[in-house]
């Protein structure tokens, strides 16, 4: 995704000079900057918190279809177009605030009531649990976030345990990639998906395995020969769960090539999704849901924190 918005490149331009002035050696050996002070003009009006329930801003509509569904893969591929729809709506410039200790946040999406607090601060830890209204599925874990920033681009993780656990018992795990931020001191910003994700049938045993930007090739092939697809481009299938090898430390999973598949996903995450050439998910088809304000909200809530209140008042 190619970004224009040339106010907040500007703003991504200073803050780089910003870092290499202050930390010239965390950035030029591509260290973590969640865990550094930054300025203020380089953050989102958001907490992380607010971020992610931003994502699930589609989640209640495809999570309340796997909900309904009786067939072990036609649940599977409503989850993983939850994941893809996460993604697409997880685009962001400017750096979101770091939660403190404790702090809180909650809201309502649809049917969905979305609760969220900070367990960790080293590395920045989020613990979730989100509860449909109707008790169909609940969503719950943590996720470990990190950030590291180099002289051109920002690679970022979000590691640690999200699962899906519905009415009738059946567990899923979700596994993010990896994203990255280019051009942010230099040439067009652009911001992508990188590695792999997951969508693991905990309860069936299967997986959908997703590769983003699959016909990427390394940096000396890309001399020698053309791209197939859009950097935003996904190809995967749906394999057995113990054809995949996850690694537990990054979203460089492993699939075993002799893997069985029982059916093909492709899409772009900026767009669509398909299963065999059947579409799931378009953009230009669904709209995300509003978020709103529970009637009451715990006083640890993010939203009343001094420096964002004022950040939004200018």
């Amino acid at each position: 995704m190619l970004y224009i918005n040339e106010e907040e490149k500007k703003i991504g331009y200073e803050a780089v000079k910003y870092l290499i002035s202050k930390f010239s050696k965390n950035v030029l050996e591509g260290k973590s900057v969640l865990n550094i002070s930054l300025p203020v003009f380089m953050f989102d009006k958001r907490t992380l918190h607010m971020a992610f329930a931003y994502e699930q801003r589609l989640a209640p509509i495809f999570l309340t279809k796997a909900a309904l569904c009786k067939d072990k893969f036609e649940r599977l591929k409503w989850i993983t177009t939850y994941l893809i729809s996460c993604l697409h709506m997880s685009v962001f410039q400017l750096k979101p605030f770091n939660p403190i200790i404790g702090e809180t946040y909650q809201c309502r999406i649809g049917n969905l009531d979305i609760y969220i607090e900070q367990t960790v601060n080293h590395p920045i830890t989020l613990n979730i649990y989100c509860k449909d209204i109707n008790e169909n599925y609940i969503i719950y874990g943590y996720l470990i976030m990190d950030a590291s920033i180099f002289i051109n681009s920002v690679i970022s993780t979000r590691l640690g345990k999200c699962f899906i656990k519905f009415k009738d018992g059946s567990l899923f795990k979700i596994r993010l990639p990896g994203i990255i931020v280019k051009g942010i001191s230099i040439g067009d910003r652009t911001f992508n998906y990188c590695d792999k994700c997951l969508v693991e049938d905990l309860t069936n045993n299967l997986c959908s395995y997703i590769e983003m930007n699959p016909d990427e090739p390394g940096y000396i092939a890309s001399f020698f020969k053309s791209k197939k697809t859009f950097p935003d481009h996904f190809r995967g299938k749906i394999v057995d769960l113990k054809s995949v090898k996850p690694n537990e430390n990054s979203a460089d999973h492993e699939l075993n090539q002799n893997a069985k598949s029982y059916g093909n996903i492709e899409g772009d995450w900026t767009s669509y999704i398909c299963f065999d050439d059947i579409e799931y998910w378009n953009n230009d088809k669904i709209k995300p849901l509003t978020i709103y304000s529970h009637e009451f909200t715990l006083p640890s809530d993010g939203r009343y924190r001094g420096d964002l209140i004022n950040l939004i008042n200018g």
